[in-house]
């Protein structure tokens, strides 16, 4: 066990915001990114500060779809509104994005 009492909420935040970050860049190149995609978006949906999540999802999608072209914009709506089920807010979001 690792007692992480002495670190801060943010720290703790950001090291949450890193992994997410680094999973993405990792798994874009696999052979299954929109699985990942959906695994991403699954931690980002546990993220407690709303604004935050979206613009991370927002980041994520762009990422995804446009920086790469790996996700096809219409393979990815259905995983956002599957993942995060009762958030219309998020599925909203991603029509505006696009």
């Amino acid at each position: 066990m690792h007692d992480l009492s002495a670190r801060t909420n943010a720290e703790i935040k950001g090291d949450v915001l890193t992994r997410l970050v680094q999973l993405a860049m990792r798994w874009i190149f696999s052979h299954e990114p929109l699985e990942h995609l959906e695994r991403l978006i699954a931690l980002i949906d546990q993220i407690a500060d709303r604004d935050t999540a979206l613009e991370i999802l927002e980041s994520l999608l762009r990422y995804y779809v446009q920086g790469t072209q790996r996700v096809a914009e219409d393979d990815a709506s259905p995983t956002v509104g599957a993942d995060l089920t009762g958030r219309s807010d998020h599925a909203d979001l991603y029509r505006s994005i696009y």
